[in-house]
């Protein structure tokens, strides 16, 4: 897995995925085309300020021992 340009991002609404804004790394989703979603260490929404400019597929869950 490696960070990707944002443009080429899932395009399904509700496909979640990790996003790079600069400042932060957050979960994200497409909603009516747009990228949504919250910041990886919080609760807030992302700034629009900082726009994500690249992406990569969520890791696997952990594998209960």
């Amino acid at each position: 897995m490696e960070w990707q340009d944002i443009s080429t991002a899932p395009k399904d609404d509700y496909d979640k995925f990790l996003v790079f804004d600069g400042v932060a790394v957050w979960v994200a989703w497409r909603m009516d085309g747009e990228v949504s979603g919250y910041e990886v260490d919080g609760d807030e929404l992302p700034d629009d300020n900082f726009p994500p400019t690249h992406w990569m597929p969520l890791p696997p869950p952990p594998v209960k021992p």
